[in-house]
């Protein structure tokens, strides 16, 4: 099944992310780290057709991360948050979901477990302005992100200069 949706999909995420700490570099054991913090929720055990995941590096000359059903390999030059939260989505949705509607409201779930429901709803609407499908997840939304900006800021501040952009919060000012 070729995966017609796949470049709307990316493009939308630029859209809803660039500029923002979500997209900023955190480094591969912060990927690990936050990997490990959504598949140790509930509703994960309970619902993903991967229950346990396996994260690894990307082979080093790698431009793309990658996921296949518990295996999500991470790119060098993709070891941030949003791509963390697009690849569990992948081994969370089923199998043939692609970058479909399934696929795009489990990630939508994922990212606001993880950073809350402002870069969610920034997800969700750029989907929507790029006419793609939305279908609700079956993920429980909790009540607090696993992440907060204190804690994004302070993943990303670690990190030499040449490997930090310097972007904006999670929350960008309107």
């Amino acid at each position: 099944m070729h995966d017609r949706e796949r470049q709307k999909c990316y493009d939308a995420e630029i859209v809803a992310f660039a500029g923002t700490r979500i997209a900023d570099d955190v480094g591969f054991d912060r990927c690990v780290e936050i990997s490990e913090r959504v598949t140790s929720q509930p509703w994960w055990f309970r619902s993903a057709r991967s229950p346990r995941v396996k994260v690894t590096r990307a082979r080093s000359d790698a431009l793309k991360s990658s996921s296949s059903g518990p295996n999500i390999r991470i790119s060098r030059i993709q070891e941030n948050v949003e791509t963390i939260c697009h690849e569990l989505a992948h081994s969370f949705s089923p199998p043939g979901a692609g970058h479909g509607g399934e696929f795009r409201g489990n990630y939508i779930a994922i990212v606001a477990n993880v950073c809350g429901t402002v870069p969610a709803e920034r997800l969700r609407d750029a989907f929507i302005s790029a006419r793609l499908e939305v279908i609700e997840s079956r993920i429980p939304l909790s009540d607090v992100p696993l992440l907060d900006n204190a804690l994004l800021v302070r993943m990303t501040s670690q990190l030499t200069p040449e490997r930090s952009r310097g972007a904006i919060l999670i929350y960008p000012a309107s």
